[in-house]
């Protein structure tokens, strides 16, 4: 009963207080939400203001409906859906809000519609300006009509520096993020930030929450991480969110870090549905199999969590990322559609805590072993570690951090094969894991650190 009274405890409380009153307010302004996302090329400099315009036809005429600055030559502008769309990007030299005829201009296409939709991830829309580009004489070049509104600027980190300690890596902004998500990436943006100024002779090492979480809960990491060696990254993101849109994202970030870093030996290290997020994201990113070497997930629900249905079907308002988080929902059942990009090496660590009298299932207190040993990411792993924590607890532990430190240095990474570490109490989880087990493996240590 413990098990299952944890994993709904959350539900009950935000029920009481109000939170479903505002996932409610939230849905119905993303049923009438989609978005744009691109890139800007060619900007005369680095500082160069560049403006991104969206026009609509109205009638037959084209009409400016809003334009939003670019941010490190990357733009987000959140637009009413089902509706196209012209996207324009030009230098503002002088900020008159004109686009002049000596101001390097660019299109989206020819431009070309874009057909802007709450059902999909948000439209890739890259934009490359050049000088003397001709636009055609139907397009205002004046931005301040009537009609024309200023679009809220979504903020994106691109390795932006912020401390640890900052509000938006903390647990205030993470709970909003499961809660209001399309409030929250309006006002909190997403991205992936550094804690230190970049250095090419230290390994980045990439952690990702996971549902309702927030980078902080990866403190005892970071504090132990050697920063000799390391530097700690942080993708911050709404977990509300659909997970196709959070991953597209997050794959955009480190395309976008990897162009002007040529990054070569990123590490990520994932909790929770974090790692569901982040393997879709190394298969969208563009050459993730050639810098990224290490992909490490804890507690990952592989094949989803029970709650989420029950949530889907029963909750008064659904949050977005439930519904992907279903066991049968087409997110969890293409996740190992593909492989990782070779040159990946990854490794799973999962947790046991527990036993849901109930249901009569082993757990780690939120999230069943049978879940996070599903059998498609059993195939997947170099090596599988066992550990008696519970869900969140893992983060702060000092047998997990070991883990992660040997295979950072590559030490248990020189070991060949799948080695599983579980704990005293926990069931054999045998390759397949077609069920939940019944007894422990004999002789099994109560954790296992990797063979040194």
């Amino acid at each position: 009963m413990r098990g299952s009274l944890r994993a709904a405890a959350p539900l009950a409380a935000l029920l009481l207080g109000g939170c479903f009153a505002h996932l409610r307010q939230d849905n119905r302004e993303a049923e009438q939400t989609g978005g744009v996302l691109g890139e800007i090329s060619g900007a005369s400099s680095e500082d160069a203001q560049v403006l991104v315009v969206a026009y609509t036809d109205y009638e037959g005429a084209m009409e400016v409906f809003a334009y939003t600055p670019a941010s490190a030559d990357t733009f987000y502008m959140a637009l009413p859906s089902d509706r196209d769309y012209f996207l324009i990007a030009f230098e503002d030299h002088n900020a008159n809000l004109v686009i002049d005829e000596d101001e390097r201009v660019g299109a989206f296409g020819t431009p070309d519609p874009v057909r802007v939709t709450n059902r999909a991830g948000a439209k890739h829309t890259p934009i490359t300006l050049q000088q003397g580009f001709s636009l055609p004489s139907e397009y205002p070049r004046d931005l301040q009509g009537s009609g024309t509104k200023l679009a809220p600027t979504t903020p994106l980190a691109f390795g932006e520096v912020v401390d640890f300690d900052d509000d938006r890596l903390g647990e205030r902004v993470g709970r909003a993020g499961l809660w209001k998500p399309l409030s929250t990436l309006k006002s909190q943006g997403a991205g992936i930030y550094f804690l230190e100024p970049y250095d090419p002779q230290r390994t980045p090492v990439l952690f990702v929450h996971g549902t309702g979480g927030y980078p902080q809960q990866f403190r005892y990491f970071v504090e132990h991480l050697d920063r000799k060696r390391y530097q700690p990254w942080v993708f911050v993101y709404p977990s509300g969110l659909r997970l196709d849109r959070i991953a597209g994202g997050m794959a955009l970030m480190l395309d976008k870090l990897h162009e002007k870093y040529a990054l070569e030996d990123v590490a990520v290290v994932a909790h929770s549905m974090g790692g569901l997020v982040s393997r879709r994201a190394l298969m969208e990113a563009k050459e993730a199999g050639a810098y990224v070497k290490l992909f490490i997930t804890i507690s990952t629900p592989w094949n989803g969590h029970e709650m989420a249905k029950t949530g889907v079907r029963r909750a008064p308002a659904v949050v977005p990322a439930w519904i992907d988080m279903q066991s049968d929902s087409d997110f969890i059942q293409q996740v190992f559609e593909r492989p990782l990009p070779e040159g990946i090496d990854y490794y799973l660590i999962f947790g046991f805590a527990g036993t849901d009298s109930v249901k009569g299932k082993h757990t780690d207190g939120s999230v069943s072993i049978a879940s996070q040993l599903d059998s498609r990411a059993q195939v997947e792993a170099t090596r599988i570690f066992g550990l008696e924590h519970g869900h969140v607890d893992i983060l702060a532990a000092g047998d997990t951090f070991a883990i992660v430190k040997d295979l950072l240095d590559g030490v248990a990474r020189a070991t060949v094969g799948v080695s599983v570490g579980c704990p005293k109490a926990a069931p054999e989880e045998p390759k397949a894991a077609p069920e939940e087990p019944k007894t422990a493996p004999k002789g099994a240590a109560k954790s296992q650190a990797p063979a040194r």
